[in-house]
């Protein structure tokens, strides 16, 4: 149905009188109607976000041209405004051309403000490319902690384009030098020694280390690197969970809310995950099961039992 639907939308731009204001407001109409369905789909089960996506519309449509459009304010009809009418791929590309008219404007700003740049600590190390790019010169030996202090210390814009220079070592960085350094700091950030994030499920994904002794700005600093990657396109051989995209899009959980958490529990947890399932499913009474509120951990090789509610240990 979606399909159709985006094919009549379509047919419309085809006709002489597609900027005409009453066909744009049709246009929105629909739109507005499929929104309706796809805010609908929150039931059980759910149908796959793919049902939404429109692969008829997102081969008609050129994305710079939707991001042109988007760009103008224009009060005529636009799809981005409707982005679970598009697929991944679609979306990625609109992202990738978001990111260099973001870093566009970053330079023109850099070079308006360069007469006062001197007093704002921009990089002049680099002549006129400290005012177009973002230059960051790490020790290679001594990868996260140099990162760390030298993004602090940063006062220009984030937007300008990412350029990597490790310290002592020769050759412009055209991307291919850009891409060894998100691989090794990614690399040294889930590394088990530095003990921030743990493997989960047999290493297939990262969870955070409750027990860590890192302090939250480093955490912090994870997530400036990985919005840098992003920006940048540099694709990063990460393994989160879902549930840590869910919580970037703040999803909201529902009244069968206790159900969709146990289901998050599977990618990180499957033996709690199986057991809880087992225990929502059950036909016997759940206290002769013998178990209790509270959960064993691991920190440094030592068992550590949490109580998920006051005295749990007492609860069955």
């Amino acid at each position: 149905m979606v399909e159709v639907e985006c094919k009549k939308l379509v047919e419309k731009k085809e006709n002489p009188q597609l900027e005409s204001e009453i066909l744009a407001r049709n246009n929105a109409v629909i739109c507005n109607y499929l929104s309706i369905l796809n805010l609908s789909n929150k039931g059980k089960p759910r149908l796959p976000i793919a049902e939404f996506n429109s692969a008829f519309l997102s081969n008609f449509f050129e994305p710079v041209e939707a991001f042109r459009i988007y760009l103008s304010k224009n009060p005529n009809f636009n799809f981005v405004n409707y982005p679970f009418l598009l697929s991944f791929d679609y979306k990625y590309k609109l992202m990738q051309i978001e990111s260099i008219y973001e870093q566009k404007l970053s330079i023109r700003k850099n070079m308006e403000n360069g007469l006062s740049a001197i007093f704002q600590n921009i990089d002049f190390n680099h002549g006129i490319e400290g005012l177009i790019f973002l230059y960051i010169s790490v020790n290679r030996h001594n990868l996260l902690d140099d990162s760390m202090e030298k993004l602090g210390k940063i006062k220009q814009n984030l937007k300008s384009p990412l350029k990597i220079e490790f310290i002592g070592e020769e050759g412009a960085d055209e991307g291919g030098v850009k891409n060894e350094y998100f691989s090794l700091i990614t690399k040294a950030i889930f590394n088990p020694y530095l003990d921030m994030f743990l493997p989960k499920n047999n290493g297939r994904f990262y969870w955070f280390n409750g027990f860590s002794y890192e302090i939250p700005l480093r955490f912090e600093f994870v997530g400036m690197l990985l919005g840098l990657s992003l920006y940048n396109s540099v694709h990063l051989d990460l393994h989160f969970p879902d549930i840590i995209y869910k919580k970037l899009l703040n999803r909201k959980y529902e009244e069968d809310h206790g159900i969709e958490i146990v289901e998050d529990l599977k990618e990180i947890e499957p033996d709690v995950y199986r057991t809880l399932k087992d225990i929502l499913t059950t036909s016997e009474d759940v206290e002769e099961i013998e178990l209790y509120f509270n959960i064993e951990l691991e920190s440094f090789g030592e068992k550590i039992v949490e109580e998920l509610v006051e005295d749990g240990s007492q609860i069955k």
